[in-house]
């Protein structure tokens, strides 16, 4: 039951450190911990190298400095068979994870394997954050958060699978659904058994000047369910995204209120020209709103959101816009 972990890591030595702590002692003989140095500057390969060299269990990679998604395909392609396990440099793992994990899986053949996961945030407090899905029902496995961290993935799964080498926002959500499409096997263990920190300022998905990556990343999905006769599951994989998250950031961006009209207008056309009944998606179904949608974190919010904007772009857009002004001016005050 050989378990690959997969880390990339650029200039977070500190966290990198600490994430190594969290994972070195809970491996087997069999295991692999492939390191990835995407280009670091701040002495992480030399201290890999010089820390880990005799270490049979770790494997330490260098590459100039291309993203995460290449250093992760670097490891992709670099693993022994058996089963994937990616992990975010800055990132642990709770103690005795990786035992639970190879539990479940003896139990079963599985090709994908959910677990639950805990999220810090910048007031340091942990959060358990449970994903609620049904593993019978794909829909709810595309509707839940598609971060590569919680899943153990059979590296069979990856053989066509790559994530995007350019450097881009979003990179998970562009891969995990491919892989969830073709996976039979899903198996979903109810325990916390990942830290996601998203405490610090390293975190790249704080990073507000790439929101518009989500559009290439649509194309991406939509590219391939067509490729593969399935276009009909990229609806929740677009709208979803679009109408849960984009027009809600919208209103934080840095720019006039001309532009902020403009963008929500290029959603409306991205939806009306690639999901054109977009405005009927299941994600306004009430069938769902006890299953698959139970994962989205203020859903009876960002689900009122998005019937007004299916409704009138224009009116929600200024609903939005009036209410983010106003609560600005309330947090000065």
């Amino acid at each position: 039951m050989k378990i690959s972990f997969i880390i990339p890591t650029y200039n977070g030595l500190r966290l990198l450190q600490r994430c190594l702590s969290s994972l070195v002692s809970q491996v087997d003989n069999e295991d692999e911990i492939i390191i990835i140095d995407d280009g670091s500057t701040d002495g992480t390969y030399d201290y890999l190298i010089n820390t880990y060299s005799k270490n049979n269990n770790v494997v330490v990679l260098h590459q100039s400095n291309g993203g995460q998604g290449k250093a992760r395909n670097l490891g992709i392609e670099t693993h022994r068979k058996g089963y994937i396990w990616f992990i975010d440099s800055d990132d642990t793992i709770v103690d005795g994870a990786v035992k639970k994990i190879k539990c479940e899986l003896s139990k079963k053949d599985y090709d994908l394997l959910f677990f639950d996961y805990y999220i810090i945030k910048e007031n340091n407090v942990k959060i358990p954050m449970d994903l609620n899905i049904n593993v019978e029902d794909k829909k709810s496995l595309y509707l839940s958060h598609h971060y590569p961290v919680n899943k153990i993935i059979h590296s069979g799964l990856l053989e066509d699978v790559r994530f995007p080498e350019t450097k881009i926002k979003y990179e998970d959500h562009a891969t995990i659904p491919k892989i969830i499409s073709m996976a039979s096997n899903v198996g979903y263990l109810k325990e916390y058994l990942y830290v996601y920190d998203f405490s610090h300022s390293n975190n790249s998905s704080k990073n507000a000047k790439t929101e518009n990556d989500i559009y290439r990343i649509c194309d991406i999905l939509i590219d391939f369910f067509h490729e593969k006769n399935m276009i009909r599951n990229a609806d929740l994989l677009i709208v979803k995204p679009l109408l849960f998250g984009k027009i809600l950031t919208i209103p934080k961006l840095e720019l006039s209120l001309r532009e902020k009209y403009k963008e929500y207008f290029i959603v409306k056309q991205y939806l009306d020209k690639n999901i054109p009944r977009w405005r009927i998606s299941i994600l306004f179904n009430k069938i769902y709103d006890k299953t698959a949608l139970k994962s989205v974190e203020n859903y009876r919010v960002k689900d009122l959101v998005a019937k007004s904007f299916a409704f009138s772009p224009f009116f929600t857009t200024c609903v939005l816009l009036v209410a983010v002004k106003a609560l600005r001016g309330k947090n000065k005050s």
